[in-house]
């Protein structure tokens, strides 16, 4: 897909860990800086359902992977989740790890303010 900014990211982005299909890097609009990062296809793939059964090993294990960077890094368990499709604001499969303990009210004031950052 041309105008799909993540299946151009991994000729402009540094990846902070690789896999035959898969990337991970630091977000461009972090909702809490230095401690926002995306894991995502490098196909252009829409929904986790979408991951042929072969790759799904490898999916498991670069999240896996993912969310031990960001314990170790930030000294912090992420929390991670995937945007359903129709709340997304880039149309391709990516799910955030994001470090620190936010709650119920701390993850919705956090998505407002990316919100207003991406929109």
């Amino acid at each position: 897909m041309k105008q799909c900014i993540f299946c151009k990211i991994s000729k402009i982005e540094k990846m902070i860990l690789e896999s035959d299909n898969f990337i991970f890097f630091k977000d461009k609009y972090p909702v809490v800086k230095d401690k926002h990062f995306l894991l995502a296809p490098k196909a252009h793939i829409r929904e986790e359902k979408e991951i042929d059964q072969d790759l799904w090993e490898e999916y498991q294990d670069m999240c896996q992977k993912a969310y031990q960077y960001v314990e170790t890094k930030c000294k912090a368990k992420p929390l991670t989740f995937i945007h359903p499709p129709q709340m997304q604001t880039v149309y391709h499969l990516h799910r955030h790890y994001i470090a620190g303990v936010f709650g119920r009210e701390g993850v919705k004031k956090a998505l407002i303010e990316y919100y207003k950052q991406v929109s």
